[in-house]
């Protein structure tokens, strides 16, 4: 049996899912949805990641390696721009897209119409707390990193 069918079963009936025949054909349940498009986020996510840690190690006197003082993780810059990006352009984008895309005449928040630029927003942050903890785990204290996996898992089974 596939991944979909698995989660479609009777084995996920206390999971937050879709009502029966809220989906149209051919769209994937949103915890399907969140887990591989959030596959695809990690890597595309990681990958600028990595490739930013890279331009900070071989320029050590750049703007990229410099660390943020006075912020509240102190963490070299290359750090955040990855979450600032996704915080000020992909995020909003995508629940406006679900925000005005939605059935404004049933419940809506949390996932509760399924649309998929609410998987996708969940899936964004699905991958990016999941690659942030990977690429960045030499960084991150253990109480951040409980919060990317904490996070991710949320995203995964709302």
């Amino acid at each position: 049996r596939s991944f979909g069918s698995i989660c479609a079963s009777d084995h996920c009936s206390g999971l937050a899912m879709a009502p029966e025949g809220a989906l149209a054909e051919g769209e994937q349940e949103l915890g399907t949805q969140v887990l591989c498009h959030g596959l695809v986020w990690a890597l595309l996510l990681g990958s600028v990641n990595l490739a930013l840690s890279r331009a900070a190690k071989g320029r050590p006197k750049g703007w990229l390696a410099r660390r943020v003082s006075g912020g509240f993780f102190n963490m070299p810059a290359h750090m955040y721009v990855v979450a600032s990006c996704g915080q000020t352009f992909i995020q909003p984008a995508l629940w406006s897209l679900a925000f005005f895309g939605r059935d404004s005449g049933a419940a809506w928040w949390f996932g509760a119409q399924a649309q998929w630029a609410v998987g996708e927003f969940l899936a964004h942050s699905f991958g990016y707390f999941m690659q942030d903890a990977l690429v960045h785990m030499a960084e991150n204290s253990p109480l951040v990193l409980l919060h990317h996996v904490a996070s991710a898992f949320a995203a995964w089974l709302l």
